[in-house]
């Protein structure tokens, strides 16, 4: 056989078993942001657990039918087990944010429908798994005489699958570069299939392939797989997007306005709220006023509720900050150079824009907020952090503080509660 003959009959394993474990890893990180999400941060290793199990499970399936497996079946069989992943990753999704289901032991034992539920949705998570595991222990273990070459498309898959899910989530919700990843499962079908005579099977995975391409970014404008459940709490989406925050209704009740994945953080806008301001202790009984319009950030579904303040630009309408104690060192230093860990929605910077500072500094690792503040809600907050003392940061709180050779006054460290880190 010449070289070329030979890379040719070579093609279709390589391509199959790259794009197969591009997607299975690709697939593994995904969900754990997403279930982190709708279940809690725990059931992020739940993933990872039962992902463990579905591929072990397939290498025990392989070896126990073998021998019912003959050579010239092993394309087609590959593009089934590539067609089968692809499948399964859309029912998950779909059913996993659109379920209204949580893990808790009260909920479970609540009735048999709930507990099948849960069994089912574990059932769901592992399949996926299976298929692709099965997809690759058959291409090793039938194809051995390219054993080494397969090996290596099969760690490059799967380490370029983990860089590209970080990559998806900066231009795409973690449930449409779900569906994508079921795409390119898909798409290694129709890489096994070059390497069989009949086409039927080949035009099905392109078929999947394509669908599941076009679902992945219409998914993006149309609510077709999007939370909303977390912890089988109904989650209820504004008719008020922030492009017209201006018209909210401050006493209707509050819903999401808006939602935004990137590679580390799920941040969520919920508004209008119209209530005595949450998260600010200390405030003087003397105040009774201190009743701001603001909107909430919510993370991740579950974490770090933080106030986004209405504000107008008038000073005299945030002066309750004055008499708040979480400020009390502003007023015994004058002209202080202030810095903020956590600044989240800017609570605190527009807290201390009521002192005389030279400058604020503020940190937090969530690059949405500081986007939404210099841009969607910059007139929404008062321009807050476009004023020329303040300087905000998308960066680890306390490694900033760490690397600032500037001189810091006073160090503003708010209940950053959670379980990021």
């Amino acid at each position: 056989m010449s070289n070329n003959q030979s890379a040719k009959s070579r093609f279709p394993y390589f391509s199959g078993i790259f794009l197969i474990s591009l997607a299975t890893l690709s697939l593994e990180i995904l969900l754990t942001r997403v279930f982190a999400v709708t279940y809690g941060y725990s059931y992020a290793f739940l993933v990872i657990s039962l992902g463990l199990l579905g591929i072990g499970f397939s290498t025990t399936v392989i070896f126990l039918f073998q021998k019912k497996i003959s050579d010239e079946n092993v394309p087609r069989i590959l593009s089934l087990l590539s067609l089968a992943f692809g499948v399964a990753v859309f029912l998950l999704l779909f059913l996993s944010v659109n379920l209204q289901f949580t893990f808790s032991k009260e909920y479970l034992a609540s009735s048999a429908l709930a507990a099948l539920t849960g069994v089912g949705l574990l059932v769901l998570i592992i399949a996926p798994f299976f298929f692709s595991g099965a997809c690759v222990t058959l291409a090793l273990t039938r194809r051995s005489g390219m054993i080494s070459s397969l090996y290596s498309w099969d760690l490059a898959g799967a380490g370029i699958g983990c860089a590209l899910s970080l990559g998806l989530l900066s231009i795409l919700s973690a449930e449409s570069a779900v569906i994508l990843v079921g795409a390119l499962g898909a798409l290694a079908g129709v890489g096994f299939s070059l390497a069989e005579k009949t086409n039927s099977i080949r035009f099905s995975s392109i078929g999947l392939a394509v669908a599941l391409f076009i679902l992945a970014f219409v998914n993006e404008s149309v609510d077709l797989a999007h939370i909303h459940y977390v912890n089988a709490r109904e989650i209820v989406d504004s008719e008020i997007t922030l492009a017209n925050v201006e018209d909210l209704d401050y006493s209707s009740p509050p819903a999401r306005m808006l939602t935004d994945w990137n590679p580390v953080i799920y941040t969520e806008i919920i508004g209008p709220y119209a209530t005595d301001i949450p998260y600010l202790y200390g405030l003087s009984k003397t105040v009774q006023d201190a009743k701001p319009k603001y909107l909430r950030v919510r993370i991740d579904g579950w974490q770090y509720q933080c106030p986004i303040i209405k504000y107008d630009n008038q000073p005299d309408s945030i002066q309750y900050f004055q008499k708040c104690v979480d400020y009390l060192a502003f007023h015994l230093r004058d002209s202080a150079t202030a810095f903020v860990i956590g600044s989240g929605g800017g609570l605190d910077v527009l807290a201390l824009t009521t002192f005389d500072c030279k400058k604020i500094i503020g940190a937090d690792f969530n690059p949405s907020l500081k986007a939404l503040l210099l841009n969607e809600l910059s007139d929404y907050s008062g321009g807050l952090y476009s004023k020329p003392q303040i300087e905000i940061h998308t960066d680890e709180g306390r490694s900033l503080l760490a690397r600032t050779d500037e001189p810091i006054d006073v160090l503003i460290f708010p209940q950053v509660g959670d379980w990021f880190s």
